[in-house]
């Protein structure tokens, strides 16, 4: 390794684990010291990884307040350093952390919260795809249903929620008044999804939750059908599903069937 590279990979040290190699390897400036100038570097980059937390996490922000949010983003900086070469990727821990390491484990709606707010972001950046249509699905042949496996789109996810953190923040986006968090007597299994320039999404109950796990698994028609018998009668299975299928075709969730 160069000189050059050792005093670069020192001063990656410093930035990220605060390592102090680099401090003898440097002059002091004319208007700051050695510390004082590489500490504006050691600090802007939490800021900025701090920075793009907040663009993921708005309604985690807001609840927490903008000094706890700035704790709480030095703390899983300095657990969680950058990976990914675009810092679009980052905070992608951020639920897990939350769930993990207190004070913020004791209350678990700050961690569903985070999970929320990061699948939304995950739905407005997903790949775009073309969507099988009912013109296209009316085409296929009676014999190939029940082999049939269908893709869905990139933007498709599903989170499961347990506290009423869709409510709390719906309240935020809508900018009113935040409701006291509460634990739902069920938790629910909730569908995001993006079509077109439109992000969606609602709950599930547990039939359809379950078909479309099943989906994104590769499962085909035929295994479908079997899988419903648990909600519908034997003889009403194709038609429901079917009509699933109908409502998930509409909604611009299936790309393409195979």
């Amino acid at each position: 390794m160069s000189s050059l590279q050792e005093t670069q990979a020192a001063f990656q040290d410093h930035v990220l684990c605060h390592d102090k190699r680099i401090v003898a390897q440097l002059l002091n400036g004319e208007k700051a010291s050695t510390a004082t100038l590489l500490a504006i570097y050691s600090d802007g980059y939490r800021l900025r990884l701090i920075e793009a937390l907040a663009v993921h996490y708005p309604a985690l922000q807001v609840i927490l307040g903008d000094k706890v949010f700035h704790e709480l983003g030095l703390a899983y900086v300095e657990a969680n350093p950058s990976q990914h070469f675009s810092i679009r990727y980052y905070g992608h821990r951020l639920s897990a952390f939350l769930a993990e390491e207190l004070p913020y484990s004791e209350l678990p709606l700050l961690s569903e919260l985070a999970k929320w707010e990061w699948a939304l972001s995950g739905v407005f950046d997903a790949a775009d795809a073309g969507l099988m249509t009912l013109e296209g699905m009316a085409l296929i042949q009676p014999e190939r249903w029940p082999g049939l496996c269908f893709a869905l789109h990139p933007s498709v996810f599903r989170v499961e929620i347990a506290w009423n953190t869709v409510a709390i923040w719906k309240a935020f986006d809508k900018k009113e008044d935040v409701p006291t968090p509460q634990l739902l007597p069920v938790s629910v299994s909730w569908l995001l999804w993006r079509h077109g320039l439109v992000t969606h999404f609602r709950p599930l109950v547990a039939d359809e939750a379950w078909a479309l796990g099943a989906l994104a698994c590769g499962r085909t028609f035929d295994h479908l059908c079997e899988g419903m018998c648990k909600w519908v009668s034997k003889e009403g299975v194709p038609v429901y599903v079917v009509a699933l299928l109908k409502r998930w075709l509409v909604e611009g969730l299936i790309t393409a069937v195979v």
